[in-house]
């Protein structure tokens, strides 16, 4: 939480156009491994989001990921 009390939060709608970006490469892009890293990105921008949703991910805080400490950068 913030100093004037409102908590802050990462805006869900720019994981969201990621996820729209990588789902597009991944029908459209000629080159077939362009579109294989596509699909990869589609999985990692689903499981951001998903966090996002369920509360399992706190996206801009120390902890960002519930249960591991300050220090683990998570991918």
């Amino acid at each position: 939480m913030s100093e004037n009390g409102f908590e802050l939060r990462a805006n869900p709608g720019y994981a969201g156009a990621q996820l729209a970006k990588a789902f597009t490469t991944a029908l459209t892009h000629e080159d077939a491994d362009v579109r294989r890293r596509a699909e990869a990105r589609i999985s990692k921008w689903d499981q951001v989001l998903r966090g996002m949703g369920d509360g399992s991910l706190s996206i801009g805080s120390r902890t960002p990921v519930a249960g591991l400490p300050e220090w683990v950068s998570p991918e």
